[in-house]
Formats: C-alpha cells, structure tokens, sequence
C-alpha cells in the first residue's frame, strides 16, 4: 500500500473506531489540527469537529507515524534513521494529511482545492528531495512515494499489472469513473490475459499479508483469521483505494469515489479488528 494512501485508511479506522459513517469527522479534527499548526489557513471550510474523534485522532497519528517510518528500515536504499528524522522536523506527515484533508472537502471549489492540492504536492516533492540528498537517500524513495514525485515504474509487466487492475475495478464498478481512460499507458493489449493476471495479482497479495503477519503475530488463530478476512472482496478495496490516488480525473469524481470507497474500508477495517479485538 501507497504511503499516501495510508491516511485514508487511517481515517477510516477512526471513523470506525467512533460508530461515524463519514469521512468527515475525522478530517474536521485533521483540519482543525493543521490550522492551529499553520498549514491551513484559518478560514479553511471544516464542520463542527467531534471531541471523541479529536482524542482518539491524537491517540493514534503517533502511532501511525511511527509505523510508516519503520518501513524504512525494510528500504535497504533509504538511510532510515536519517529520513525518519529529517521528515519528522519537516512536518511530512503533516502534508500527507493536508492533501486528504483538501481532496475531502466538499465545502472548498474544485478551483481552489485543485490549487491547494498542486502547492501542497510541490512542497511534499520538494522536501522528498530535500531529504533524499540530505541523507544521501534514494531519491526514488524506493518507490514509497511514486504518486507525489511523479515517478513511474515502465516495465512491461507492471504496466500490463496497472492496466488490468484498473479495468478490474471500472469493469466491477468499485471505481465509477465517467469516460474513463482504460488505458492511460497507451500500451499494446492484444496479447494481455487479465483473467490470468488478477488470480496471480490476488495470490501474491494474499501471500504478502500471509507473510507479513506472519512475522507479527504469534498467535495462529489470530493469524489464520486475519488471513481469511483479506479474501479477495476486502484485497479489491486496497486496490481500489490505491488505484483513485493515481487516477486523474475530477475531483468532484475523485471525492464521490473515496466516499463510496471509505464505507468499504470501513468494513475491511472491522474485520481485520474482530480477527484481535
């Protein structure tokens, strides 16, 4: 999963943490954070923030933080220590929840969110290159920030890999896009067997989550439930919540899209919860 992406899904477990159907809860409490932190003006559009949503927020964004920066140390071409602090004292995390904060607003004009959301990019991508020289880093970041860098991976296989997951998620309506480009890439797919591609696709996926719990878990029933819950209808969520970050449509489209897709994850996150809770 994207780190980008992972705010989304934090605000989904929040929500959920809190019995709330909407986004919007937590992205009051992310709004109202920011501004008081000086990355949102003050006279940014939010709602009434919720002071449960607000606690359980600060609870765990420490959390959170920490574990996107440990995975790092999985990056042999990143110099963790160094990113992990460098990012920290440039307010990363903070850009990365101003660019959900913006995407979800339904109060701001496509105008003005289009134009916060290009600042916001350029201020992300430049302390990505900032730190990357500063701590003599990757300056791909290992592919860990792709969609904010602009950076893409050309090989056949993962080009043929994009255009039949795309397809997957339009053809099963997970993503409704209007006139949507099936393929962005402009590559030759008279030869491609996505029926083929989508099982190897799931397989690998399953036996990443298989194997990441599998280091951080000892408890096997745990273990073999989580596994049971990311069957294939809860891995198309994941799919589908990366896949909209890349997609570049509208943003009322995009907005309508993640709004259908957090009350998917929302599920997704109660059943891996009832696999430990």
């Amino acid at each position: 999963m994207e780190f980008i992406t992972k705010v989304f899904f934090l605000i989904c477990a929040i929500n959920f943490a809190n019995g709330d159907d909407s986004a919007d809860s937590a992205c009051d409490c992310m709004a109202k954070k920011l501004k008081q932190k000086g990355f949102l003006d003050n006279d940014f559009p939010h709602g009434e923030t919720n002071p449960l949503v607000c606690f359980i927020l600060q609870k765990v964004l420490e959390a959170f933080k920490n574990k996107i920066y440990e995975r790092f140390e999985a990056k042999e071409t990143i110099n963790a220590n160094c990113a992990k602090s460098k990012l920290m004292e440039k307010s990363f995390i903070d850009l990365m929840m101003k660019k959900e904060v913006i995407e979800m607003s339904t109060k701001l004009q496509p105008e003005k969110a289009k134009q916060l959301l290009e600042n916001n990019r350029n201020d992300m991508k430049r302390i990505l290159n900032e730190v990357a020289e500063e701590c003599e880093s990757d300056k791909t970041w290992a592919g860990a920030f792709d969609d904010v860098l602009g950076n893409t991976n050309s090989t056949l296989s993962v080009l043929e890999q994009n255009y039949c997951v795309l397809n997957y998620l339009l053809d099963n309506e997970i993503i409704e896009v209007e006139n949507a480009n099936r393929n962005p890439e402009n590559i030759d797919i008279s030869n491609i067997n996505c029926d083929v591609i989508m099982n190897n696709y799931f397989t690998k996926l399953q036996n990443d989550v298989k194997e990441k719990y599998s280091t951080s878990s000892e408890d096997e029933g745990e273990l073999e439930c989580i596994q049971q819950k990311m069957n294939k209808k809860n891995l198309t969520t994941i799919l589908a919540v990366n896949e909209i970050e890349k997609l570049d449509i509208p943003l009322d489209e995009k907005r309508r899209n993640k709004a259908k897709l957090e009350k998917l994850t929302q599920k997704y996150v109660k059943d891996i919860f009832s696999c430990v809770l």
